[in-house]
């Protein structure tokens, strides 16, 4: 459970999600410490210096991992109900704002 998700819905990961979130799972004697124990702002922190540390300049923060995984599954052709459920919001809005790039660029393929 947290703030946005007092439902404790079930998130599906892809085998590299996994991967990067087994890498920076705290170590625990039983295996079952949470990645997720992090706060806002410590996420944020780590990606950031995860983005210096690769040459990628600033203006990364907790939320890009979201906006990215929106971006690559409507240039990737998904549905924006799909969108939608993955990126747990409630409304069409939000996933329109950070697809618009890539809507643009599918309709502009009509143009030529």
């Amino acid at each position: 459970r947290s703030k946005t998700d007092a439902e404790a819905r079930t998130v599906y990961l892809t085998p590299a999600s996994v991967e990067a979130l087994t890498a920076i799972r705290p170590a625990d004697a039983n295996g079952e410490a949470s990645v997720f124990g992090l706060s806002a702002a410590s996420i944020s922190r780590r990606i950031r210096a995860a983005a210096a540390v690769a040459g990628l300049g600033q203006g990364f923060s907790g939320h890009s991992g979201r906006v990215g995984m929106a971006r690559r599954m409507a240039a990737a052709g998904a549905p924006t109900h799909e969108i939608m459920a993955q990126g747990r919001w409630k409304t069409a809005r939000m996933v329109e704002v950070y697809t618009r790039s890539e809507e643009a660029g599918r309709a502009a393929k009509w143009l030529a």
